[in-house]
């Protein structure tokens, strides 16, 4: 059986016999009878070789099909199986800092210092949004600051932060023909947030920190989430007196409503329509749709233990069930506010995320550091001190776009 490159090289072959019976004449008209039969003849031949071709290409094609599922299959059976690679588990604050460069060299050399910036991988199977104080929350703390994760973070390489607050009057309104058109009028109110630094230490003992099992406990557990207390608080109700922060509750324009006893009826629930009162402020003060409401825990009780004339909840038992919501929005509990901490202020409502309102500012996140030269006689005690501290500062674009709400307690 003739091969496909012969069957291919035969019919160009009688192609070009064809052609010269063609060029032999000058007229189709000259030509004999038995030219004629000639090519009818070759015409067929022609067409019988382009069906053969036609019919080896199809079985050529179908054998390298075959051959290629042949090879297929077979680094199937010899290929290893696939495995989903194991997903690396972050690792803890204290883990980086007992692995970094910096701890070996101050254990290999005895170095007087010793910086490390955590640089944490967040993955969504860990933490719902990628802000820089999500990096250092430890879990295991009873109070993992919720309060902080409501509004969106930004970084800054200044060491002040400058921003405008607007007011607007909106005078916007029908004309009638030849009148004079109304007017907006705007205001903006330059305001500065200088950049504050929240810093903690501790001393230990070499042989506590030569423990790593220890010392990653310390890391964890301790100085991080302390400071991290303090950032929420500070940012809630920071006075504004150097060194202190101006916290959102005090920022002139913010809703401010104070709930007073017998205001409403008994039967009327009169804590949880003060809250109602805050997020209608919110949406027409700030012009912002609130989205939470944000209160101590012991706000919380106050208001969902709030009964009818025939002793029923009147939240009701949906409201109760899951994620806590008031009036439609969901609730966070911060124990930084509330008369727990010396404060009236129970409960904030707000327009708190998407950075229309406010911003976390942060000039640096979270550092730990360890000197052995914190304290004079500390190198002689063998007594090293770690330092937990970040830089930060608060803006908030827009006060009217929260309501802050005394005496609910």
């Amino acid at each position: 059986m003739a091969t496909l490159k012969e069957l291919r090289n035969e019919k160009s072959a009688k192609s070009e016999e064809l052609a010269e019976i063609f060029d032999s004449v000058e007229e189709m008209s000259e030509l004999s009878s038995d030219q004629k039969e000639e090519i009818k003849r070759r015409n067929q031949e022609l067409a019988d070789l382009g069906d053969s071709i036609t019919e080896l290409q199809q079985l050529e094609e179908i054998k390298e099909s075959n051959k290629k599922e042949e090879v297929e299959e077979k680094v199937a059976k010899t290929a290893p199986i696939y495995q989903e690679p194991e997903v690396e588990k972050p690792k803890t604050l204290g883990q980086q800092f007992l692995e970094s460069n910096a701890y070996k060299s101050f254990v290999d050399h005895g170095l007087t210092n010793i910086p490390m910036e955590t640089k944490t991988t967040v993955t969504t199977s860990v933490w719902t949004r990628d802000t820089i104080y999500q990096q250092v929350i430890p879990a295991i703390e009873p109070d993992p600051n919720p309060a902080l994760d409501l509004v969106d973070s930004i970084n800054t390489d200044q060491t002040t932060y400058y921003f405008l607050q607007e007011g607007a009057t909106n005078n916007a309104a029908e004309k009638a023909e030849g009148s004079a058109a109304p007017e907006d009028a705007f205001t903006y109110t330059a305001v500065t947030a200088p950049i504050s630094k929240f810093i903690t230490t501790l001393p230990i003992t070499a042989e506590l920190l030569e423990d790593q099992a220890g010392a990653q406990a310390y890391f964890d557990g301790r100085l991080a989430n302390h400071v991290m207390q303090r950032l929420e608080k500070q940012f809630l109700i920071g006075g504004a007196v150097a060194p202190n922060i101006r916290g959102l509750t005090q920022h002139a324009g913010i809703n401010t409503i104070t709930y007073t006893a017998g205001a409403f009826p008994a039967t009327a629930g009169g804590k949880l329509r003060t809250v109602l009162d805050g997020i209608k402020d919110v949406e027409v003060n700030g012009k912002l749709a609130p989205d939470a409401v944000l209160m101590s825990p012991a706000a919380y009780n106050a208001l969902v233990a709030q009964v009818d004339g025939n002793n029923n909840f009147m939240l009701g038992a949906s409201a109760l069930a899951g994620t806590p919501t008031i009036w439609g929005l969901p609730v966070t509990k911060s124990s930084q506010i509330g008369g727990a901490v010396g404060t009236t202020i129970d409960v904030v409502v707000g327009a708190f995320g998407g950075s229309l309102a406010a911003n976390h500012v942060f000039r640096r996140g979270m550092e730990i550091s360890i000197s052995e030269n914190a304290a004079d006689g500390d190198f002689g005690k063998d007594i090293l001190t770690i330092k937990a501290s970040l830089r930060y500062a608060l803006a908030v674009y827009k006060p009217q776009a929260f309501t802050r709400i005394n005496d609910i307690e």
